[in-house]
């Protein structure tokens, strides 16, 4: 009984883990390691737009995606 409630409970625990390891890691881990560096390289973009909020503005003005306010 001890070993069936050990075994059920850290199914259900690491089971979703474990598949969604199985289900992208294990077949193509090349474009895992690709997609956490697009994602870094996205982050430090998006922290740097942070830092400037009115070059965003005026880009977006520059852009023509917002009307520029007289």
């Amino acid at each position: 009984m001890t070993a069936s409630v050990f075994f059920g409970c850290t199914f259900i625990a690491f089971g979703p883990a474990i598949a969604l390891f199985l289900f992208t890691i294990a077949r193509d881990p090349l474009r895992v390691i690709f997609l956490i560096a697009g994602m870094i390289d996205s982050v430090k973009c998006l922290q740097m737009l942070k830092h400037k909020p009115l070059l965003v503005g005026e880009l977006l003005v520059a852009q023509g995606f917002v009307p520029a306010q007289h």
